[in-house]
């Protein structure tokens, strides 16, 4: 019965290591794919909340379901305060009226979109949202702190974006 034991034992282990390593290759291809794209001259670039792909949010909004990630306060929308714009940056809600969520600036060109965005609650985290239209995919990264485009092709070049 040890020996049953043990041996289950090691192989859910053994299933978990190599499940953590297909993950981690997973999310180093995705971040190779978006630092191909994103480094491409013919990005758009915007920092308007109105300019944000339809596909984007929608694929966004369904990620962010299917993470159990949704927010009570946004009532079925995905909202986005402008930058500069107040938005709820801590879990204490003073004025519910208000998005969770502040963009910093998005790009766009054919087939591919993202968006870099501030995310309130208990710790303001800032979040990359990169989608590929062509595959329907929408990938959540942590970049490091970034402010414009060109902080965030030197934090892809530099490996600090990390997988959600």
């Amino acid at each position: 019965m040890k020996r049953l034991l043990l041996f289950i034992s090691f192989t859910l282990l053994a299933a978990s290591v190599l499940q953590a390593q297909q993950t981690d290759s997973l999310c180093e291809a995705r971040i190779e794919k978006m630092s191909r794209v994103i480094s491409n001259d013919s990005m758009k670039i915007f920092t308007n909340k109105c300019k944000i792909p339809r596909k984007l949010k929608r694929a966004l909004k369904k990620e962010l379901k299917k993470q159990e990630l949704w927010d009570f306060w946004e009532c079925g929308f995905l909202r986005f305060a402008n930058p500069g714009a107040p938005y709820r940056s801590t879990d204490v809600v003073i004025n519910p009226f208000l998005t969770n969520r502040q963009l910093v600036f998005g790009g766009k060109m054919k087939g591919y979109s993202f968006i870099v965005y501030y995310k309130g609650g208990r710790g303001k985290s800032l979040i990359l949202a990169f989608f590929d239209s062509k595959t329907s995919e929408i990938t959540l990264f942590y970049p490091s702190r970034v402010h414009d485009y060109t902080e965030l092709k030197q934090a892809l070049s530099d490996g600090k974006v990390e997988c959600f």
